[in-house]
């Protein structure tokens, strides 16, 4: 990122500790126009991110804020993409997220490491840092910072694209190569059931975003007025902006999507057509 991390670093003394993390954010060259925007919130919200920030892009740069490009070429496969970048990086841990998930508040360096460090200790593969979903209630034994919880085995979205510290190794075993982002929120979270123990959530935002900030390549309407009157660098002429009948085809959409997770997986899968893969 900036001067100001690295000064960070060296003042509160978190150096060995984010030997052991990257701030991992898999991107493509379509979604660029979003790069400016989203790491300028980072910045500004998360000035102390002690992590080194590495971008995944297809052949295009980004040059700002000390952050890391790596180029991946013309693959334009989701999951076959962010294996490969993955392979490149070196760290133990990965804190993924998303890049059109922008901050809109200050991010508390101390909460993210104390995630870290509790990941670590249990030799865990995945703790979110935000309830999206929220984990179940319950109890871990021994010293465990009280807004974690356990995601046991059948939760849905066991496996997802929510910012969340991820052990490289099991990331790297859940992705498929040839799924897209989706599929591997469906597939992987069957596949993570391999994992018994070492998934974890938070039960309060750790990261300081919202939902994400667009859909099937336009931008929401609420979204573009808000961070559009930021001026951070949105190009609004890159990518349009929902209509209020595309905002209500959306919304009409996580209602449907709500029901169905009350529903049996068994009908569920039935329903959609979508059963796991072994």
């Amino acid at each position: 990122m900036s001067a100001t991390i690295l000064e960070a670093q060296s003042q509160t003394g978190t150096v060995p500790e984010t030997a052991q993390c990257t701030l991992f954010v898999p991107s493509c060259d379509a979604y660029s126009d979003l790069w400016t925007p989203f790491f300028t919130l980072l910045q500004r919200h998360w000035a102390d991110c002690p992590f080194p920030v590495v971008l995944g892009a297809n052949k295009q740069e980004f040059s700002q804020f000390d952050v890391r490009t790596l180029n991946s070429g013309d693959e334009k496969n989701w999951s076959t993409q962010v294996r490969r970048q993955l392979g490149e990086l070196d760290t133990p841990y990965v804190l993924m997220m998303l890049d059109d998930f922008f901050l809109r508040s200050t991010v508390k360096t101390a909460d993210v490491l104390e995630c870290l460090n509790f990941v670590q200790k249990r030799n865990g593969n995945m703790i979110r840092l935000l309830p999206r979903p929220a984990p179940p209630v319950g109890n871990l034994n021994g010293s465990v910072p009280d807004f974690v919880r356990e995601i046991p085995v059948g939760m849905p979205y066991r496996c997802s694209t929510q910012g969340a510290i991820w052990k490289r190794e099991t990331l790297l075993t859940l992705l498929r190569g040839g799924e897209s982002i989706w599929e591997f929120e469906m597939e992987g979270t069957g596949r993570s059931e391999h994992y018994p123990s070492g998934f974890y959530g938070a039960t309060r935002s750790v990261l300081t975003y919202d939902h994400h900030v667009v859909q099937r390549g336009k931008w929401f309407k609420p979204e573009a007025k808000r961070f559009g009157a930021m001026n951070i660098g949105c190009d609004f002429a890159r990518r349009g902006i929902m209509s209020d009948k595309e905002m209500l085809s959306w919304r009409l959409g996580k209602v449907r999507g709500a029901v169905g997770k009350l529903l049996p997986d068994a009908l569920r899968e039935r329903l959609t057509g979508n059963m796991r893969k072994p």
